[in-house]
């Protein structure tokens, strides 16, 4: 995975990798939730909890 970002030359060294990381971690929180929906729904038993209320993909991958 591939990021690009930039801070603000106007922030300190520390702010700008922080600013650099926490982007990197929505990214990587991204694909994560994509790939448990993609698992969840991959199966006919994944489907199927997913109806019950309350049990998402993450509980039916």
């Amino acid at each position: 995975m591939k990021l690009e970002f930039s801070a603000p030359e106007s922030l300190g060294w520390e702010e700008r990798k922080t600013m650099k990381a926490s982007k990197f971690l929505d990214a990587q929180n991204l694909d994560t939730d994509r790939l448990i929906r993609t698992n969840a729904r991959l199966t006919e038993v994944g489907r199927r909890l997913m109806e019950i209320s309350g049990v998402g993909p993450l509980l039916a991958s």
